[in-house]
């Protein structure tokens, strides 16, 4: 911002809020305008320095959405995805899917946390331990018929997300553990495999193991639909 005080006594400023010219001596001598002045360039500052769009977490290398897909508070996480159903709607928003590394320190933070709040388990602290629903495969393998997607909704226990606000990251990423599972895309796989899921879901982990920051279900392909699988996006920092 150019202040030339020897050729012009005044500069229309803010005229989309005042309508008026004012005069910059007075703008900077008075005490109250100082003070606007001051927060109207940090906020200007903080803006212009944000490298995220306001619904992701910043870290060091990349951006992560805060909540699961469709990354909003208070809304249902989608689910019954497969991997190319997240790469394809993240893709829309300009972003991608998050790679298992990206995701892990999301949860671990800094600190390695065995979960998002700390290293000991605290129940209900999110959506883990909901009673186990048995599928019916075959209807499932319909998808994406109504009898499939019936199905789906019958077994469905996900929470709105954010809804429980103790199942947050050291950094502010809400639900990573719990609630739906989470296509990540992987560096490597002894199947060739491109994907696995994170976090478990809403009935704890494969053969009972609590949800945590570390599980890995590498058992299915990128293609597998089944019914408590979503994502959520990353994207990379320019």
């Amino acid at each position: 911002m150019l202040i030339y005080f020897s050729k012009f006594k005044t500069f229309e400023f803010f005229s989309f809020i005042t309508n008026k010219e004012i005069d910059w001596s007075f703008f900077f001598l008075n005490k109250s305008s100082k003070m606007f002045y001051f927060v109207f360039m940090m906020m200007l500052t903080t803006i212009i320095s944000a490298k995220c769009p306001k619904d992701m977490i910043e870290f060091p290398t990349f951006c992560i959405d805060k909540y699961e897909a469709p990354n909003q508070e208070g809304v249902i996480p989608f689910a019954f995805q497969i991997a190319s159903d997240g790469e394809t709607w993240c893709k829309t928003k300009g972003k991608r899917l998050c790679h298992e590394k990206e995701w892990e320190f999301s949860c671990s933070s800094k600190f390695n946390f065995l979960y998002p709040y700390g290293n000991q388990h605290k129940k209900s602290h999110c959506n883990d331990d909901k009673i186990w629903k048995n599928p019916n495969w075959n209807l499932l393998a319909k998808y994406p018929k109504s009898e499939a997607m019936k199905e789906a909704k019958r077994l469905y226990q996900g929470d709105k997300s954010g809804f429980r606000k103790e199942c947050k990251s050291n950094d502010g990423v809400f639900d990573l553990t719990g609630n739906v599972g989470e296509w990540v895309r992987v560096d490597y796989h002894p199947k060739n495999y491109t994907h696995v899921i994170k976090g478990c879901y809403w009935s704890k982990c494969y053969k009972g193991v609590l949800p945590n920051c570390k599980f890995r279900n590498s058992a299915h392909s990128q293609n597998f639909r089944s019914y408590e699988f979503g994502f959520r996006c990353c994207k990379n920092i320019e």
